[in-house]
């Protein structure tokens, strides 16, 4: 079985922390691990989105130096094969908590998931700078759409269920809306459910930050010293 090995226990805990709040977003979020040379990236799904083309997906990034340690057939480590597999959150998650505080070694589930945004991916190369946008437009939208999907789901405290058609259908319009912004306005629009993937995965910097853009093709990032966000909107 792959291992992934981290020089301590702090970038174990980044990636287990990243997962978790994918999965506070989407529960059945799913994870991409690639692995070259001594650098693991990690891809979360905040939103899943729609479609062969995932649609409305909204997908965090972010690298994890790894130790120069190889573990076992496609294992990580320096001058190691890389390792590209797309898992379940859940199954991360219970991984995290079978190792418990202070890991260093992480056994990569042996069962892979589908998850249609890591095949329609854009290349690492090739994206055209598209401006920036404040930090706070980001905020502003992800708060405010969080409240109003709250508020939809239980205007009348009925509790309508989570998955129900007509939440979905909320979520999707809430979240395919352009992020507002008064002055400076990036080249392209910035769909809110980017804003939404950077609040919730830590991403979003300080208020008076600014966020560059970038586009290729559909495809919309957002680039922060935390982390980056892609969007398909």
């Amino acid at each position: 079985m792959t291992e992934i090995v981290f020089p301590d226990p702090q970038g174990y805990a980044d990636l287990a922390t990243l997962v978790r709040r994918a999965r506070q977003a989407d529960p059945e979020a799913a994870v991409r691990l690639q692995v070259a040379g001594r650098v693991l990236r990690v891809w979360v799904g905040v939103l899943p989105g729609s479609g062969l083309l995932a649609d409305g997906a909204a997908v965090g990034v972010r690298g994890i130096e790894l130790a120069g340690e190889a573990q076992g057939g496609a294992a990580a480590g320096a001058g190691a094969s890389e390792l590209d597999v797309v898992c379940a959150g859940a199954a991360l998650t219970e991984r995290f908590a079978h190792d418990g505080v202070g890991a260093c070694r992480l056994s990569v589930p042996p069962a892979s998931t589908y998850a249609a945004w890591a095949g329609a991916l854009p290349p690492a190369a090739g994206w055209s700078a598209a401006g920036s946008i404040p930090a706070a437009a980001l905020i502003d939208a992800a708060r405010g759409g969080i409240a109003e999907i709250a508020e939809g789901v239980d205007a009348d405290h009925t509790g309508v269920p989570a998955g129900s058609r007509a939440v979905q259908q909320l979520r999707r319009r809430v979240w395919s809306r352009p992020v507002a912004v008064r002055t400076g306005a990036p080249a392209v629009g910035i769909p809110a459910g980017a804003a939404f993937a950077a609040y919730v995965l830590g991403f979003v910097p300080e208020p008076t930050a600014t966020v560059r853009v970038w586009v290729s093709g559909r495809w919309v990032r957002l680039q922060t010293a935390h982390g980056h966000v892609l969007a398909r909107p």
